[in-house]
């Protein structure tokens, strides 16, 4: 009965503690494993990886890394289109395995997992940037509630509400401006403005206080 066999000794009891998981199964003996890859290699359907499938998956990193770093914030479409394509490669994958085709899904789905969560970070980290920035610009001739409520609006100024409120409005006029600013170089007008204006500013306000 044992003759030009091959025979695999082995225990498969549960109190023998030879139970292993394995991705189909959550308890099979260490024999069956043995027993299943020697069988693959004596049918010669173990699958190969050939090179086009290297090279494809390298082209397709490529394109993976190139589509996640070009979302917007608003690319959520871009997003579900790249777990789609994840998940049709895991079934590519799969049925050019059961052609003994090895395809691999570990760098495509890795690079992903990897790659989304810090562009989403740095996306959040440059829009913050740039907020800063405008408010760091805009402050000096729009009031800071007015540029938040910009921001938070959006592009569209035109969603701010408006409000009825009281202000206060003084009109200030510089003596012979014209004639002054005549003679003077840009950078000399620029900085008496500023000096004009720090200074009705502060005058204003104690006026206000007072």
């Amino acid at each position: 009965m044992l003759k030009n066999k091959i025979v695999i000794i082995g225990s498969s009891a549960t109190g023998l503690g030879d139970l292993i998981s394995i991705p189909t199964d959550s308890r099979i003996s260490g024999v069956q494993v043995h027993a299943f890859v020697l069988n693959m290699l004596l049918q010669q359907n173990n699958p190969e990886r050939p090179q086009w499938t290297i090279l494809i998956t390298f082209l397709v990193l490529l394109i993976i890394c190139w589509g996640i770093f070009s979302i917007e914030k608003s690319g959520f479409k871009n997003i579900k289109a790249l777990l789609c394509f994840a998940l049709l490669w895991i079934l590519a994958s799969y049925i050019l395995w059961e052609k003994n085709i090895d395809l691999p899904v570990l760098p495509i789905i890795s690079s992903i997992i990897i790659l989304l969560p810090i562009n989403i970070f740095l996306q959040k980290v440059a829009a913050q940037i740039s907020e800063g920035i405008m408010l760091l610009q805009l402050s000096a001739y729009i009031p800071k509630e007015v540029l938040v409520q910009l921001i938070e609006s959006g592009d569209d100024p035109r969603k701010i509400q408006a409000k009825n409120i009281e202000i206060t409005v003084m009109f200030a006029d510089i003596k012979n401006f014209s004639k002054i600013t005549e003679e003077m170089p840009p950078i000399k007008v620029a900085l008496l403005l500023n000096l004009f204006m720090d200074f009705m500013e502060k005058k204003f306000i104690s006026i206000m206080v007072l």
